[in-house]
Formats: C-alpha cells, sequence, structure tokens
C-alpha cells in the first residue's frame, strides 16, 4: 500500500533513473546502461547489455491479441534505445534520434520523451516516429491518461494528446 518502505541490498553503485514491472519482471535502468532486475523487488541481479550510455527510462508494453508479444523498452542517452522481451536479455537497437530521452510510456503505443520538446512514438518499441510538440522544452516525463497522454517538463512544459 506504499505506506511502509523497506531498503533492498542493491546489485549496483550506479544511479538509477527509471523502474517498470511487467511479465512478472521487475526492470530498472540507469547511469552508464545499467540494467538490474527482479522477480520478487527485494532480491535482485544485473544484466549485461551492450552499451555505456546512460539509461533514463523504461516501459513495458503487451502487443497484439492473440498472441501477445511482451516487450520492455529502455532508452537514454543521445537516443539510445534497447528492447527486450524478457527483461533479461536486451537487444541494442538504431538511436531513436541524436536528443536524450528522459521518459517513455506504454498505452496502445510507447511514447518516448527528451530534449528540446522530442516525443516519438512507436507502435512496437522498435520503429519510432517523430512527433511535433510545439516546444523547444526539454521534457522529463510522460504518463498514459483515460483518453491520451500527458508530457511534463522544464519551465513548465505541460503537453497532452489525444
Amino acid at each position: 500500500n506504499g505506506s511502509v518502505w523497506t531498503p533492498a541490498t542493491s546489485v549496483t553503485t550506479k544511479n538509477l533513473y527509471s523502474a517498470v514491472y511487467g511479465n512478472g519482471r521487475y526492470v530498472a535502468v540507469g547511469a552508464d546502461g545499467t540494467v538490474v532486475t527482479s522477480t520478487d523487488g527485494i532480491a535482485w541481479q544485473s544484466v549485461a547489455v551492450n552499451t555505456t550510455r546512460d539509461l533514463r527510462a523504461v516501459a513495458f508494453g503487451v502487443l497484439g491479441t492473440t498472441p501477445t508479444t511482451n516487450i520492455f523498452v529502455a532508452t537514454g542517452a543521445a537516443g539510445t534505445l534497447l528492447t527486450s522481451n524478457d527483461g533479461l536479455t536486451w537487444t541494442v537497437r538504431s538511436p531513436i534520434s541524436t536528443n536524450n530521452f528522459a521518459g517513455v510510456v506504454y498505452g496502445g503505443q510507447f511514447v518516448a520523451v527528451g530534449s528540446a520538446g522530442s516525443i516519438y512514438i512507436s507502435a512496437d518499441g522498435i520503429t519510432w516516429q517523430s512527433q511535433s510538440s510545439g516546444t523547444v522544452s526539454d521534457l522529463a516525463a510522460v504518463a498514459r491518461t483515460a483518453t491520451g497522454f500527458v508530457a511534463v517538463g522544464a519551465s513548465g512544459a505541460y503537453l497532452t494528446a489525444q
């Protein structure tokens, strides 16, 4: 219920920036390409990935209907993009763009936000399309709403998409 917090033993000294839960697995990402996972949120293990770029955000999505495909998506510095179907084996993909990304969320599609008003969307977590945001403010976070998405960032930037 969130009223009692207990520290878990960490398997890294790197900064961790984002965490998500999906398909029975927690995944957290951070500085220098750090990825850690857990099945219970208490015992964590480091996962090797083929990047040393900061990973600032991670999301989980379920694609398709029958059969479905589980996918974790991690984004970060210089458009870094990693995907995984199980949270353990990660594939480095072509960068989303050259911009830094600070937030990613799934809600029927993936939405990633970042520096200079960057907003990109993806149906599969691998191929991304730029969207016009109408701002040059750095965007720090994005969330799914009941009817679309909301992104927030520097200088009070607040954007919605329906």
